[in-house]
């Protein structure tokens, strides 16, 4: 069976910035005129800072009872419009039609013509 990752809102800012990072770290180590700290280039020690940083983040986030609401971008488009509520475990969200379907009134009028 296959596990679905459930992305929460403003989860992508934070895998944005750890592939960023390490990208940044790859690029850095193929140059050669960055600043050094203690043998150490710093552009590659602010990368290794943020991908922790994003990783701690991302973890939090995704804790057992957490408040982060579902993103609609990760529910299925027949399903977009979302209902929460609150359980035991924590804030759920349901899935709910998009549109309500709407039963059509029998009109005896002919169409545009009023009542006057």
């Amino acid at each position: 069976r296959q596990r679905r990752i459930k992305l929460l809102e403003g989860d992508l800012l934070w895998v944005y910035l750890i592939f960023y990072s390490v990208g940044r770290y790859a690029i850095e180590e193929i140059r050669v005129d960055s600043a050094m700290v203690s043998g150490f280039k710093t552009p590659q020690l602010f990368a290794l800072a943020t991908i922790l940083f994003a990783l701690v983040m991302v973890a939090i986030r995704h804790r057992p009872g957490t408040t982060a609401r579902l993103a609609t971008n990760s529910i299925p488009y027949s399903d977009t419009a979302v209902d929460e509520y609150d359980t035991p475990e924590g804030p759920r969200t349901t899935r709910v039609r998009k549109v309500a379907k709407v039963q059509r009134q029998a009109s005896t009028e002919a169409p545009g013509a009023g009542s006057e």
